[in-house]
């Protein structure tokens, strides 16, 4: 599971999901958490749908 709102950006989701993809996994996970999580300030919430939709344009499994 991937966590955009801690610092993760949609290119670093995807060279783990590309990664998992070429390993031969067959499912990529993301919460879906509508609060940022404590720590650094600053770190906007992503939608998971919208992030899975992306992922899913983006790669071919």
């Amino acid at each position: 599971m991937t966590e955009p709102q801690q610092g993760l950006s949609y290119t670093e989701v995807l060279a783990l999901a590309r990664t998992a993809e070429e390993a031969g996994l067959e499912a990529f996970f993301r919460s879906d958490h509508y609060a940022s999580f404590p720590g650094e300030a600053g770190m906007p919430t992503t939608d998971a749908w919208a992030t899975l939709g992306g992922l899913a344009r983006d790669t071919t499994r």
